[in-house]
C-alpha cells in the first residue's frame, strides 16, 4: 500500500476550487438565498397578519369592558328599584343601545377575525381558543341583552299603567270635588 500525502502546495488549489464552488456565485447558494428571502417575506406577512388579529382581539376585549360598564350601571339601576325619572330612563335606553351596537360590532369583528385566521393558514390553538371564548361571551351577552330588553319593556308597560291610574285617580278626584 502506498501512502499519498498532499503538500500545502498541492492542497491549496483543491481548497480554492472547493471554496469557489461554495461561493456566492454558485447555483446552490443562489437557490438557498432565494428560498431564505422567500421565507423571510412569508414570515413578515404572517407576523403582520397575526399582529392585525391580535389588535382586533384587543379592540373586542376593550368593547367588552364598555359593555360590562354599561351592565354595571343597569344592574345598579335595577337594584335601587323605585320610580325611574326621565333622565334615568334615558340613560338606561342609551346604555341598552350602546350594548346592542357594541355586540353587533363585535360579532362582525369576530367573524372577520375567523375569516382572516382561516385564510392565513396560521395554526394557533391559543388564538382559536381565544376566538371561541369571545364568541361564547358574545352569545351570552346577546342573550342577556334580550332578557334586559324584555324586562325594560315590561317596566315601561307598568309605568304607563301607573301613569294612567294616576291620571284616572286625578280625574275621579276632580269630579268628586265638583
Amino acid at each position: 500500500t502506498e501512502t499519498y500525502t498532499l503538500s500545502l502546495h498541492d492542497a491549496l488549489p483543491i481548497c480554492t476550487a472547493m471554496l469557489a464552488s461554495c461561493g456566492q456565485n454558485s447555483a446552490d447558494y443562489k437557490k438557498l438565498k432565494a428560498e431564505n428571502d422567500s421565507l423571510r417575506i412569508e414570515n413578515t406577512k404572517n407576523t403582520d397578519e397575526l399582529n392585525d388579529m391580535l389588535s382586533t382581539l384587543n379592540d373586542i376585549e376593550s368593547d367588552f369592558q364598555s359593555i360590562r360598564d354599561a351592565e354595571n350601571y343597569l344592574t345598579i339601576q335595577q337594584q335601587t328599584g323605585g320610580e325611574l325619572n326621565q333622565s334615568r330612563r334615558d340613560q338606561i335606553k342609551q346604555n341598552m343601545q350602546l350594548i346592542s351596537e357594541t355586540l353587533k360590532k363585535n360579532k362582525e369583528q369576530i367573524s372577520q377575525l375567523e375569516e382572516k385566521l382561516k385564510k392565513s393558514g396560521i395554526q394557533s390553538s391559543a388564538l382559536r381558543k381565544t376566538i371561541d371564548r369571545l364568541s361564547s361571551e358574545l352569545d351570552q351577552k346577546a342573550t342577556m341583552i334580550v332578557a334586559l330588553q324584555e324586562d325594560l319593556a315590561k317596566k315601561n308597560v307598568r309605568i304607563q299603567e301607573l301613569d294612567e291610574d294616576r291620571k284616572s285617580t286625578r280625574l275621579n278626584s276632580s269630579h268628586q270635588i265638583i
